[in-house]
């Protein structure tokens, strides 16, 4: 899948200053037996995207994990799946 973009609906502490922003990722795919690094970017910015839970909500996909930020912090976040 190409072009995707996720809406950060839930974060903590660290990851704060990523909420409602949005994220494209150039390539998406996943695997139930391996583990999952996505990378993602926003604002002409890159990030990594590790994969550990994907929910299937009312017509919602939310995508839970951590993220590595552009300044080293690595905190949880919650995507939403919009395309």
């Amino acid at each position: 899948m190409k072009n995707l973009k996720f809406k950060a609906i839930g974060t903590n502490r660290i990851t704060k200053t990523l909420e409602d922003e949005v994220f494209e990722s150039p390539h998406f795919a996943f695997s139930a037996k391996n583990l999952c690094f996505v990378d993602l970017k926003n604002n002409g910015k890159d990030y990594t995207f590790e994969l550990k839970l994907i929910r299937f909500l009312n017509e919602s996909v939310i995508l839970d994990g951590f993220i590595s930020m552009p300044d080293a912090k690595i905190g949880r976040i919650s995507l939403k799946y919009l395309s």
